[in-house]
C-alpha cells in the first residue's frame, strides 16, 4: 500500500501486480529468489496500512509457497545487514526502493523501474519502463547487465541527501 504510483507509470497498476509478475517470470527457473518484506510492514506506528501490507504479503507467500526456489523473509531486517551476507553475483530487484542505492554503493548490479525517485540519467541501475523491457532484463545474463556508475551514484547522493537546497538537505 506504500507509494504505488508516486513516481509515474511503468505498465504496472501497483506493486503487488509488479511482484507477482516478477515471481511468475522466475517460477520455472532454477534461480534462487529471496523476497524481503518492506520494513514498514513491521512498523506499528503506521497502523492499519502496516496491517494491510502484512496481510497482502502473507497472501503472496501462500500463493508461491510451493516453489522451492523462493524464500520469503518475513521479519524486519536492515538492508545493509542482509546485503553483507549475499554473494556479489546476486542481482537486486526493487520497483523503486532505496535498496537500489544501498546495493549500488557496495557494488551490486540492480534492476529497477524508471518510475523511481531519481532520474534514469543516473546510471545506477538497469532500468525498465515497460513490462516487455522488464521481462528482457529479468532474463538477461548477469554479464550483460551494467554495474552502477560510481560517479553517478555519488552525484545523486550529494544532490538528494547532502545539498542544502534539496528536499532532504538542510
Amino acid at each position: 500500500t506504500d507509494g504505488q504510483l508516486w513516481y509515474g507509470l511503468d505498465e504496472f497498476e501497483n506493486t503487488l501486480d509488479w511482484i507477482k509478475f516478477t515471481l511468475n517470470e522466475f517460477k520455472d527457473s532454477n534461480k534462487k529468489i529471496l523476497i524481503k518484506a518492506h520494513p514498514n510492514f513491521y512498523e506499528k506506528s503506521i497502523g492499519i496500512l502496516s496491517e494491510w501490507d502484512k496481510k497482502i504479503y502473507s497472501n503472496l507467500k501462500d500463493k508461491y509457497k510451493s516453489n522451492k526456489n523462493f524464500y520469503f523473509l518475513d521479519k524486519s531486517v536492515f538492508n545493509f545487514d542482509l546485503l553483507k551476507k549475499l554473494k556479489k553475483k546476486c542481482v537486486l530487484i526493487s520497483h523503486h526502493g532505496t535498496v537500489i542505492l544501498e546495493g549500488a554503493n557496495i557494488g551490486f548490479k540492480t534492476i529497477s523501474s524508471q518510475a523511481n525517485f531519481f532520474n534514469r540519467k543516473f546510471k545506477i541501475s538497469n532500468f525498465w519502463s515497460t513490462k516487455n523491457e522488464y521481462k528482457i532484463l529479468l532474463n538477461q545474463s548477469y554479464e550483460k547487465m551494467h554495474y552502477p556508475f560510481k560517479k553517478d551514484f555519488y552525484s545523486l547522493i550529494y544532490q538528494v541527501y547532502v545539498n542544502k537546497f534539496s528536499f532532504s538537505g538542510k
